[in-house]
């Protein structure tokens, strides 16, 4: 018999929750994970946090989420977003070729 996945999550382990997470941003931070390890540990904490209940599954959205929201209230990001050509400006910047030849947008020639 195998026991379903949020039953086997023993419950010594959700004190911890907080302690990886922030092991996971650090991690993410230093370079030494990749975006598909980080999404699996992420999901692996997220199981072991609502086997736990809502509350604490609510509260580990919140942990992981965090660095994120400082991204998106930050005034220099927000900056970026004020206008679709200051959008232009930062995410596709063009420079144009000289005579004859291509433009680069957004990295790209085109």
């Amino acid at each position: 018999y195998c026991p379903p996945p949020l039953q086997a999550a023993p419950a010594a382990f959700v004190p911890h929750l907080k302690a990886l997470a922030d092991q996971v941003a650090l991690l993410w931070d230093a370079g030494q994970l990749r975006e598909g390890e980080r999404v699996m540990l992420w999901e692996g904490l997220l199981m072991a946090a609502s086997a736990a209940g809502a509350a604490l599954s609510a509260q580990m959205v919140s942990w992981l989420l965090a660095p994120l929201a400082a991204l998106w209230t930050n005034s220099s990001w927000t900056a970026r977003l004020a206008s679709p050509q200051a959008f232009v400006q930062v995410y596709l910047p063009t420079e144009a070729g000289s005579a004859g030849q291509s433009a680069s947008i957004g990295g790209r020639w085109v």
